[in-house]
């Protein structure tokens, strides 16, 4: 069994795997695509605040990076 880690949330991947022995390569085998789950957002940048009065607030941000994860 062969674990893959270290993949990147929200991404698409295709998996081709090489079986071989002393004899040689074996045939090449390819999955379909299969992907990672999405995850949390990643953090947000440039965080401002304007037009405060007493009981309101503009705020804005630049998106996350990675949007999904």
């Amino acid at each position: 069994m062969v674990i893959l880690d270290n993949l990147i949330p929200f991404t698409t991947y295709k998996i081709m795997i090489n079986t071989f022995n002393i004899n040689g390569d074996g045939l090449l085998h390819e999955t379909d695509l299969v992907g990672t789950y999405e995850d949390v957002p990643g953090p947000i940048d440039q965080l401002t605040f304007s037009y405060v009065t007493f009981n309101s607030l503009q705020i804005e941000w630049q998106a996350p990076k990675s949007l999904n994860g």
